[in-house]
């Protein structure tokens, strides 16, 4: 039950978009190091 709500979830937020906007507010507010580490 509890991944069907977050797999809906989560196509909401790609299909308004949205999914940009939270992609971006996390990455301003994550430390640099762990961006990079992220993106090697």
């Amino acid at each position: 039950m509890a991944l069907g709500v977050v797999l809906i979830g989560t196509g909401a937020l790609i299909l308004t978009g949205l999914d940009k906007l939270l992609e971006t507010a996390l990455l301003e507010i994550t430390p640099a190091w762990m961006t990079e580490i992220g993106t090697r």
